[in-house]
């Protein structure tokens, strides 16, 4: 059988951008496996691996603050280069990070950590129900953790697109679209006063104990985060060139 092609389950998968740590970014699509390796794809579509690695012979730590750049993730091997993997987003920083470091020989997987995130972010199951949130989530919506926890995640978001909310995610569920994870999307919130808030909204995914989890983060969008969004245009991140080699 070719080494090469691979049945086994993904546990997740999406697009990350690599950089060896004085290369240029490049974008890749990359899928961690029940049996504990890194594989990259040509495609999201392609069953044919171009590399793969076992994560156990690596140790993975979170870079950001060594890069001073956000989302970053190293993967160290003895006598080989370092690789950086970036995220597109917060919530799916800690997602990747979480399943890499699980099946590597950093150590103990982390647990995924609410408080560590720099913004708002609540953790839920696959029905929606809410398993945690950090301060900053519970500030900007107006509710204490305790009337959180064990309540729906609709309950953040306006009735009028509640309703879709339910259908996008029980799509996922039933077919695999992925396209409310790792992108970042400008929606309507609600606080518990009744009153919205315009917010910029990401979706992130997790495995805890075999179970499919999902964590969203929330930043709120004033005239400041608009005008610093507009500034951070058009940066120098090489994101159209192929697929890079890993490792």
């Amino acid at each position: 059988m070719d080494p090469t092609l691979h049945t086994t389950a993904r546990l997740k998968e999406g697009s990350l951008k690599v950089k060896s740590f004085f290369g240029r970014w490049k974008k890749g699509w990359f899928a961690i496996t029940n049996d504990g390796k890194l594989l990259q794809f040509k495609t999201p579509e392609s069953q044919k691996a171009q590399h793969s690695h076992r994560l156990g012979s690596y140790k993975v730590s979170d870079y950001r603050s060594i890069l001073n750049k956000e989302n970053c993730i190293a993967l160290n091997k003895k006598n080989k280069e370092t690789r950086i993997l970036q995220t597109n987003t917060e919530a799916e920083f800690w997602a990747w990070l979480e399943l890499l470091q699980r099946f590597s020989n950093s150590g103990s997987s982390p647990i995924l950590d609410l408080e560590n995130f720099s913004l708002g972010a609540v953790s839920s199951d696959k029905l929606g129900v809410i398993l945690g949130a950090n301060q900053q989530a519970c500030r900007l919506f107006g509710f204490t953790m305790e009337e959180l926890v064990g309540q729906n995640v609709t309950i953040f978001i306006p009735p009028v697109i509640a309703s879709i909310h339910d259908q996008l995610i029980n799509r996922y569920l039933r077919t695999g679209d992925r396209r409310l994870i790792g992108a970042s999307r400008v929606l309507s919130g609600l606080r518990k006063d009744k009153t919205e808030v315009r917010l910029h909204f990401s979706l992130g995914e997790y495995l805890e104990e075999g179970q499919l989890r999902f964590v969203a983060t929330f930043r709120q969008i004033t005239d400041a985060t608009e005008s610093s969004d507009s500034d951070g245009e058009g940066n120098s991140d090489d994101t159209t060139s192929p697929p890079t080699t890993i490792l």
